[in-house]
């Protein structure tokens, strides 16, 4: 069940519908981060200074959820257990935008279908 605190929302094993429409909406997706206010506050703040736009909507997954999520990824294709995996939905935003920023910042994040798509494949 996902827990809501006042900066990000955290997803469980029972969010897999919620992971699907952000895997359906190719969510930005930054794995490995430190979830803590600072770091979310610093996501927030990068994401609006670079498209000024208002707050995003963050979503957060341990990396054994994912692992379910993406088929059950085992051995060096599973994330590590405790793994913090950032999920951005950015429907308001637009696609130019954002290709903009990703290749500005190429590396810092991916989209989520492509990384479950990857995943899936691996595993």
């Amino acid at each position: 069940m996902s827990e809501k605190t006042d900066l990000i929302t955290q997803l469980g094993m029972n969010d897999f519908t919620k992971i699907k429409e952000l895997e359906d909406s190719s969510a930005v997706t930054i794995e490995g981060c430190i979830v803590d206010e600072e770091g979310v506050n610093d996501i927030i703040d990068f994401f609006k200074e670079a498209l000024k736009k208002p707050d995003p909507v963050i979503y957060c997954a341990k990396g054994d959820v994912m692992n379910e999520y993406c088929g059950g990824l085992k051995g060096s294709a599973a994330y590590q257990k405790d793994l913090n995996i950032i999920m951005i939905k950015l429907d308001n935003f637009k696609y130019d935008e954002l290709m903009k920023l990703r290749l500005e910042y190429f590396g810092l994040f991916r989209w989520l279908d492509d990384v479950c798509s990857n995943n899936r494949r691996r595993k």
